[in-house]
């Protein structure tokens, strides 16, 4: 099994080379979740605002490298966080052959 470590600021992460990864971003607006796809995908594919929601759809992203596809989700505003976080991890999983 071909293994490689990945490295790139965020951390170490090791990677079975003959599988492929699905990776769904979610968090409150604002935090930097397009900022971090970003570093994760070493170049600029994602919008970015300073502490402002730029995502407004789940929008899948593939790193140019490695079998990593990374989708990203519009942020969470509100006081039910965690409604919001199973709404959008059911939207996920019902169109995940969409995107």
């Amino acid at each position: 099994m071909k293994c490689i470590n990945y490295y790139h600021g965020i951390g170490i992460f090791k990677l079975n080379m003959s599988h492929s990864f699905n990776i769904l971003i979610c968090g409150p607006a604002g935090v930097g979740k397009s900022s971090f796809i970003n570093q994760f995908l070493q170049e600029k594919q994602v919008k970015e605002g300073e502490g402002l929601s730029v995502t407004h759809e789940i929008t899948k992203y593939i790193h140019s490298k490695y079998p990593i596809t990374i989708f990203d989700t519009p942020g969470f505003e509100g006081d039910d966080t965690v409604k919001m976080v199973r709404n959008t991890i059911e939207e996920f999983e019902k169109n995940i052959n969409e995107f």
